[in-house]
């Protein structure tokens, strides 16, 4: 016996999926919202750059990623990165990431699935902060706008 279904019933059932995926789309959106409007959850750790990479999207934009030697335990990933803006700011201010070297960011670990990898909203190198923390912060709750 073949099963057949009606243009119209195929078209139900298609915007019916796009919906509920556009729904759970708009959930994680408002939930990572919530999430990094608590500046509470954001911690300042000290890493090695193991390794490093400049990243363009198809769409357009890019990112840098920076991954970890080591993380503190409550890190879910070693991956972090700065985006468009952020990566532009500490460009001009004349940083270049080397393997190896130590540097200080601020992350908000623990919700990596919404923005993996970790976005980075301060960055210092040295002394010398690249990236403040307010300059970071609006650029990534900007993302989630």
């Amino acid at each position: 016996m073949k099963i057949t279904m009606k243009p119209v019933s195929c078209l139900l059932l298609i915007l019916f999926y796009l919906g509920i995926a556009t729904l759970s789309n708009c959930r994680v959106d408002r939930e990572a919202r919530e999430y990094y409007s608590n500046t509470g959850v954001f911690e300042t750790v000290t890493i090695t750059i193991a390794d490093y990479e400049y990243i363009t999207y198809e769409k357009g934009g890019r990112y840098l990623e920076i991954t970890a030697d080591e993380v503190p335990t409550n890190f879910p990933v070693k991956v972090f990165s700065l985006h468009d803006e952020t990566l532009d700011l500490v460009r001009e201010r004349g940083w270049h990431p080397r393997v190896r070297q130590e540097i200080v960011i601020t992350v908000a670990p623990g919700k990596s699935a919404w923005t993996y990898p970790e976005p980075i909203v301060a960055l210092w190198v040295g002394d010398e902060q690249l990236l403040s923390f307010e300059e970071g912060y609006a650029v990534l709750m900007e993302m989630w706008e």
